[in-house]
């Protein structure tokens, strides 16, 4: 759960005062990223024809009346983020020095503009380094006037040279980077889909530090600009590789697009329900329908199965480990403005023992247990056995659970245990002995009549479930008409069952008694009947897996598809028209055009038909100079709900001037 942090160390700088100034070096440098520092933007035009194509990319294009069906765009992609005026619940800040608040916020909201695709650089600044001469209430976050004793704790000399010491930089300012990021991560899981938690992150105070002699007890150290350089996933990086500081801004958009089915669903329990215990039924409900546990992850690298984007992807295949389940169940309650923690430890005796991440939920005052992972199908507390649970005795850091096995055959005792950072970020006296308020669980599982009866109600449907799944198929004679009926029978007496305990007993005495019923022909043919089906089903999904396949290669053709060459003349009365070869097999194309060489502005045009090869744009400003660029889109159906408009790319940009 600890990311792990290196620091990046600093350049040294040209003092501007010989006489006064010296030049500043890190001790040790674990990694060097100056190689790694995103250029300055530039309009300086290169040359008469501009690659259009990583502007595009980062481009975000509000939707025109003309745009096909199914064109989502930045904006309109984040107009169904599940914001909603929900209230998200928030790891206490109480265990954050004012410094430390001030980073963490400057951070939160660059973190945002990352994960929306408003930036594609994973570099966070801090802002507010001041000398103490200019300190005002709000400033600085960061000190760059020390007296001797701080300067010297900060600033020693090595074989000749001034060393800065960057921990204790930070100490002195009062700031804890670790903690400050670690909060961050607990609060704001969606916006860090895309980092690699593995990886970590680097930080530095900047190049060219120097240092001046104030007066006889202060030292100055200038050129102070720290920041911290986030790593990036391969699933979302730039260039597909680990340990990268770019995200690649065409896959912004499925982490959008997740949040927007994330919506959805939070829609969906607002037009159903109207008490919070229901909604996060549902929730479980909705999360365990979507994925499965991911139990041979040991060798993939950190990224979407530990994110919630996956659980939200609507990929009924797709599986994820105990921080996707968790970061999805957290971010559903954030958006239905229900309190809900995300927190670490260990557990035992369930499906992901060892380290784990599970939930805390508030309701009516009180805290639960919820281990969306240990709810779902196939692990020991189908479907809700470890869900709204209360402690069990006395509680530190510690809850012990006996858990009944499936259908209620022996009992497994399930251990959580909060780890140190769970409880230090949690608490506001910063005290890893002491379980906050928001940490200590209620003294029993939550209950009410009606969660009561609708818990109840789950069991039975699963437990019909268990006897419809049954195949009767080689029974016959006398034979199936008792199967028939004890099935009957038993489904009668299971749905008015009024406790689960009585569920799990009629279930047993079912089984026991359908074993009585069966014959070994009878078992032989139910054997042939399952290899059969699972032949079919093996059948279908190697035709469903083949028809993903070639529409993934039809979007990758529509992609690499572009116009060969194009003309621009312009034309009296403010116009210029457009021509082009036409591309074949494209729905139509786009034209972008723009008075700087960057295409700050742009304005862009939709053209449909894949034999249309002229256009025509009018009310340009007169005697002005234009950059235009032409590339097809092609829009590809995969099935009656799902299409891709798949942009193809942009060719070389043109030049032209208008006329009157």
């Amino acid at each position: 759960y600890a990311p792990i942090i290196q620091a990046a160390g600093a350049q040294s700088g040209t003092p501007e005062d010989p006489e006064q100034a010296r030049s500043i070096q890190s001790d040790s440098i674990q990694t060097s990223i100056s190689d790694l520092d995103i250029p300055d933007d530039s309009e300086e035009m290169q040359s008469e024809d501009i690659l259009l194509e990583k502007y595009m990319m980062e481009q975000t294009v509000e939707e025109s009346a003309d745009s096909p069906s199914g064109v989502v765009t930045k904006k309109a992609a984040a107009k169904g983020a599940p914001a909603n005026g929900a209230k998200a619940a928030s790891v206490s800040t109480d265990c954050l020095s004012t410094n430390s608040k001030r980073v963490y916020n400057q951070l939160k909201a660059q973190i945002k503009n990352i994960a929306s695709g408003s930036t594609s650089s994973s570099q966070l600044t801090i802002t507010y380094v001041t000398s103490e001469a200019s300190a005002s209430s709000n400033v600085p976050v960061i000190r760059s006037d020390y007296t001797n004793t701080e300067f010297n704790k900060i600033i020693y000399e090595k074989n000749g040279r001034n060393v800065i010491d960057q921990d204790a930089f930070f100490e002195i300012n009062n700031i804890d980077l670790e903690l400050v990021v670690k909060a961050l991560l607990a609060d704001i899981p969606y916006e860090f889909y895309w980092f690699d938690k593995e990886s970590g992150y680097t930080y530095s105070l900047g190049s060219g530090l120097s240092f001046i002699s104030v007066d006889s007890t202060t030292k100055r150290i200038r050129n102070i600009a720290p920041y911290l350089k986030m790593r990036v996933s391969a699933d979302y990086s730039n260039t597909g590789a680990i340990g990268t500081y770019e995200l690649n801004a065409s896959k912004v958009t499925r982490a959008k697009n997740a949040a927007a089915r994330a919506a959805s669903w939070v829609s969906e329990a607002n037009s159903k329900y109207t008490k919070d215990y229901q909604k996060l039924i549902f929730f479980r409900k909705k999360i365990c329908d979507a994925v499965s546990y991911h139990k041979n992850y040991s060798n993939a690298n950190y990224g979407d199965i530990w994110q919630m984007i996956s659980v939200f992807d609507n990929n009924s295949n797709t599986k994820v480990v105990c921080e996707g389940y968790s970061k999805a169940f957290r971010y559903l309650c954030d958006c239905s403005g229900i309190e809900c923690l995300m927190v670490t430890g260990t557990m035992t005796g369930g499906t992901g023992a060892g380290s784990h991440m599970w939930n805390v939920v508030t309701l009516e005052g009180n805290n639960y247990l919820v281990d969306v992972t240990n709810c779902d199908s196939d692990t020991i507390g189908e479907p809700n056995k470890l869900f709204l649970k209360g402690r069990s005795g006395s509680q530190t850091a510690t809850n012990i659970y006996e858990i009944a096995g499936k259908w209620g055959s022996g009992s497994t005792a399930i251990t959580f245990r909060y780890d140190n950072d769970t409880k230090i970020l949690n608490s506001p006296f910063n005290n890893p002995n002491n379980i906050d308020a928001k940490l200590r669980l209620a003294a029993s599982d939550y209950s009410n009549a009606g969660y009561n009866a609708e818990v109840t109600a789950e069991m039975q449907e699963l437990a019909e479930d268990e006897l419809d799944s049954i195949s009767l198929g080689n029974y016959s004679g006398s034979e199936l008409a008792k199967a028939n009926q004890l099935i009957q029978n038993t489904k009668a007496e299971i749905a008015n069952a009024d406790t689960i305990e009585e569920i799990f007993a009629l279930v047993r005495a079912f089984k026991a008694a359908m074993a009585q019923i069966r014959t070994n022909t009878q078992v032989s043919a139910d054997n042939a009947a399952a290899a059969k089906a699972a032949a079919a089903r093996s059948k279908a999904s190697a035709a469903a897996a083949a028809k993903k396949e070639a529409f993934k290669k039809a979007i990758l053709i529509a992609a690499n598809k572009k116009v060969s060459s194009f003309s621009v003349k312009a034309k009296k009365k403010k116009k210029a028209v457009i021509t082009w070869k036409p591309v074949s097999g494209v729905t139509g194309y786009e034209i972008m055009y723009s008075m700087k060489s960057n295409f700050s502005n742009a304005k862009k045009i939709v053209v449909k038909g894949a034999a249309t090869k002229k256009y025509t744009i009018k009310k340009l400003k007169p005697k002005k100079k234009y950059f235009i660029g032409v590339r097809p889109y092609t829009t590809l159906k995969y099935n009656s709900s799902y299409s891709v408009y798949q942009p193809g790319k942009w060719g070389n940009a043109k030049k032209f001037k208008s006329k009157k």
